[in-house]
């Protein structure tokens, strides 16, 4: 009877411990993965509004006490975003799956490898994160009806472990434009042409959130491609971010962008600052002058000094006209 107890206790810890790894037949010394066959390396990218490219490489390390060396086992392994569209809320996901079905075990044993994601194409846009993970894998001997090896093995994968997710967010940015009108013949509710090209043509687009100042609103788009002109206009106190999603900076670091006004024959100057550049993480800001100055015509003044100066003049020259003739009447009286 004691015997009997002794062996439904191991029996006991035999199924508690097949329901904590999910059971996979083996044939021979290959296992053959029916469930929880495959590790499923996932990727996601946060705060982006435009198709993700970027390729993710990743970095798998046998630990170093491991019963036996397995063949089969992928040393790296990569994620790749090819246009992958981001969802409402800014994420995009991609996953790579690794197939371990065809590993080649030469022992009976726990299995341990660590998986750390090391690359990204675009460390500057898409981070890296520095998360590891292991996974765990035991194998055992196949045993027959009773209760004796046969020579396969039965290999029990972690379910925790199948599902490593690795994430950050992406790095964005934003280009802001103010605009001033100066001169004595500027006219500032007068809206000003300019030709902006933001990045290469890849498809991407790029929010305008036009800010205008009081008075009349210049027509602007909502949105600009990259790598295509694009005209904006504004008048004079108007403000443009380009690349700003709802508070969200859209454009990616490293975009080269230039400025023009589109007329420049209309008797303004125009001063540009700066008219090109590559987008950083922050200070993106250019800022655009248009002054009309005009020397005032010989012997007409426009100054409003020039009539209150005349005003007074005539004032004094009335008074002093009204006391010069009292003084000739009082003089015709004696």
């Amino acid at each position: 009877m004691k015997k009997l107890s002794l062996f439904a206790g191991v029996s006991a810890i035999a199924l508690a411990a097949t329901s904590l790894f999910p059971a996979i037949s083996a044939n021979a010394q290959t296992a053959t993965y029916q469930t929880n066959g495959e590790i499923v390396l996932t990727r996601i990218v946060n705060g982006v509004s435009n198709p993700v490219t970027n390729t993710f490489t990743y970095t798998i390390t046998a630990k170093g006490d491991n019963p036996a060396t397995v063949t089969g086992m992928p040393a790296t392994e990569t994620i790749v975003f090819n246009g992958v569209t981001p969802d409402a809320t800014g994420k995009a996901t991609a996953t790579k799956t690794i197939d371990i079905s065809g590993l080649d075990f030469t022992a009976v044993g726990d299995y341990q490898w660590t998986i750390a994601e090391t690359n990204s194409t675009d460390t500057t846009n898409y981070p890296l994160d520095s998360t590891t993970y292991n996974v765990n894998v035991s194998v055992r001997h196949a045993l027959d009806g009773n209760n004796v090896p046969t020579g396969a093995y039965v290999a029990y994968l972690k379910a925790a472990d199948a599902t490593p997710t690795w994430t950050s967010d992406a790095e964005r940015t934003d280009i802001s434009i103010d605009a001033t009108t100066t001169g004595n013949m500027a006219d500032t509710s007068k809206c000003f042409d300019y030709a902006i090209t933001v990045g290469e043509t890849t498809g991407e687009t790029y929010t305008v959130a036009y800010n205008p100042s009081a008075g009349t609103e210049c027509s602007n788009p909502e949105t600009i491609s990259s790598g295509v002109p694009t005209t904006i206009r504004l008048k004079h106190g108007d403000n443009i971010v380009i690349g700003n999603n709802a508070g969200s900076q859209q454009l990616p670091l490293g975009a080269t962008y230039s400025i023009a006004k589109v007329d420049t024959s209309d008797g303004y100057t125009n001063t540009l600052n700066p008219t090109t550049g590559t987008t950083a993480a922050s200070g993106n800001a250019i800022t655009t002058n248009n002054h009309k100055e005009a020397d005032p015509v010989t012997g007409i003044v426009t100054n409003a000094w020039f009539y209150i100066i005349l005003l007074a003049i005539s004032v004094f020259g009335f008074f002093f006209f009204i006391i010069a003739r009292r003084r000739d009447d009082d003089e015709e009286q004696q």
